[in-house]
């Protein structure tokens, strides 16, 4: 399985979460455009760690022997309302 590491950081550790939060909204400009960005996803909020888990989960079992060569997005519908 190759998964596409984008947030390399252990989210279920707080501290490591807490500065990885802060990391990403020093880069995006505070965080209040941080929770402005989560709110503009369709769901409404950011993903879950166990949200993406349950997707890590089902790729690994037997219930997808037969899925290959496919991206599973995992982003709340985010990527369908990027500007392109």
């Amino acid at each position: 399985m190759n998964l596409d590491g984008r947030a390399p950081v252990d989210l279920t550790d707080e501290d490591a979460a807490r500065r990885w939060v802060d990391a990403a909204a020093d880069a995006h400009g505070g965080i209040d455009v941080l929770c402005a960005n989560a709110r503009a996803i369709p769901r409404g909020r950011v993903g879950q760690a166990e949200e993406v888990a349950r997707c890590v989960r089902f790729l690994a079992s037997d219930e997808a022997s037969y899925v290959t060569g496919a991206n599973l997005v995992v982003d709340g519908g985010w990527s369908a309302v990027l500007p392109s």
